[in-house]
């Protein structure tokens, strides 16, 4: 029995099919009930027009307000000047054909501040898969091409994983995995860092590491 360690990625791109994006409204009043008032009716007119271009209630997310005192500096001293509101909302557009008309819309309102937009795709854990799955694969077209410079009949997957696998033969320590139980071993919080923008689509690259033996 040999055993053989294979490190390979998967690729995959994909056309983006969300976007996100900010939106800050603010007023300004002498009076702190005007601001107010000003602020709910200017939200108000933001979750119409929002919902005109077909964003759902869930994807409008308000994720701050706030509401204080403003001065301004005249003669060298702080003059009091109202109170001012404002909130921020945090949108998700799933319909990228009414984005092209709603974003521009917002950026030429001058009631609205609007934030970068940003893309990305909805199914993410589905794509991260799709991508350990062509790693896998690799690896498993790899390790046939060796099976006969090995005089070997047969191979099993012994460890696997998307960090670095510990060496030697696996043990009761060591869990066998299978091909189809790859992503329990898949860690987002890093891999996430590898998205990129290419030409319009998102590419998603996942390593995988994976023990075989050979019999």
């Amino acid at each position: 029995m040999k055993t053989m360690h294979f490190k390979t990625t998967g690729e995959v791109e994909i056309r983006p099919d969300v976007a996100t994006f900010s939106v800050t409204i603010s007023c300004k009043d002498i009076d702190v009930v005007k601001s107010k008032n000003c602020l709910v009716e200017k939200s108000k007119q933001l979750n119409e027009l929002l919902s005109t271009y077909e964003i759902a209630p869930k994807d409008m997310l308000t994720t701050a307000i706030t509401q204080q005192k403003d001065y301004d500096w005249i003669k060298n001293s702080y003059i009091f000047s109202g109170y001012e509101s404002s909130m921020t909302t945090h949108v998700t557009a799933r319909n990228l054909k009414k984005l092209e008309e709603l974003y521009p819309l917002l950026l030429s309102n001058s009631e609205f501040s609007v934030g970068l937009l940003q893309f990305d795709v909805s199914d993410y854990d589905s794509l991260s898969n799709l991508a350990y799955g062509e790693a896998l694969n690799k690896a498993d077209k790899l390790a046939n091409g060796l099976l006969q410079k090995l005089n070997a009949k047969s191979k099993e997957i012994i460890k696997i994983g998307n960090i670095e696998l510990p060496q030697g033969y696996a043990n009761d320590e060591f869990d066998k995995k299978v091909a189809g139980n790859f992503e329990i071993e898949t860690n987002d919080n890093v891999s996430k860092q590898k998205l990129q923008i290419n030409n319009g689509t998102m590419r998603v690259v996942r390593p995988i590491y994976v023990e075989y033996i050979f019999y």
